[in-house]
């Protein structure tokens, strides 16, 4: 026992907490890598940490907090361009990600909600999830705006809330129609079969509208990695 109104005291509780600290992260490992009697993988239903740091290449890092995502990037017109957008939608998108602060000195934009990558384990909650999905991109299409690149890397379930999802990753969004290909579906024509999947095909030709956000939202149907006696990725007719 220790007595932390005593300065020496609390200096003495530093070596118990440090080691129980490294106890810490073997039991995240033992939980992340469990996986029960059913088979489901607990690490896809609890992969969430307080603080991630992601390097995305080219000098591109997302950091994840316990309430906010920070993407931070390699060049100001990347930056620029970015914002521009997010300032564009400026909150008008319900079920989506927001900025809540910038620094050009960085060129970090700050995000919330914050949310964790999550794939639908049942087709209740994929049918719960693509309800936020597409009540987000009617918002969006009201505006004439089309987000051009969903997949379960773009749809997060947030951390604060149970069963609530959100789009992010808003970077490719433009006006609509666009006449001009879209730099991505173009080069995954070529041979690209997962880029192929993720876009509509008239997105790699040239002239392209919101229709493309029906393609990705069949492309999560597509890629949610259910099983089952069903058609479409293991998902059920109804």
């Amino acid at each position: 026992s220790l007595d932390l109104s005593s300065p020496v005291e609390r200096l003495k509780a530093l070596v118990p907490c440090y080691r129980i600290a490294g106890l810490l992260p073997l039991l995240a490992d033992r939980c992340f890598n469990n996986i029960n009697n059913s088979g489901v993988n607990y690490k896809q239903l609890f992969a969430y940490s307080d603080f991630e740091r992601l390097d995305l290449g080219n000098g591109n890092f997302i950091e994840m907090t316990t309430n906010t995502v920070t993407r931070i990037f390699s060049s100001k017109r990347r930056w620029t361009a970015v914002k521009e957008i997010y300032d564009f939608l400026d909150q008008r998108i319900p079920h989506a990600e927001f900025i809540i602060r910038s620094s050009e000195k960085d060129l970090a934009l700050v995000f919330k909600p914050r949310g964790c990558k999550f794939k639908p384990t049942n087709c209740d909650q994929l049918v719960e999830a693509l309800k936020y999905v597409t009540k987000a991109l009617v918002a969006l299409h009201d505006l004439s705006f089309m987000h051009r690149d969903l997949g379960w890397d773009k749809v997060m379930r947030r951390s604060d809330r149970e069963n609530e999802w959100f789009v992010c990753g808003f970077e490719e969004a433009v006006g609509a129609p666009q006449i001009y290909p879209h730099g991505a579906a173009a080069a995954g024509g070529v041979g690209d079969a997962a880029a192929r999947g993720r876009h509509a095909p008239e997105m790699g030709r040239g002239l392209h509208g919101v229709k493309v956000d029906v393609w990705g939202v069949g492309y999560l149907v597509k890629t949610s990695g259910l099983g089952g006696n069903g058609v479409v990725g293991g998902v059920p007719k109804m």
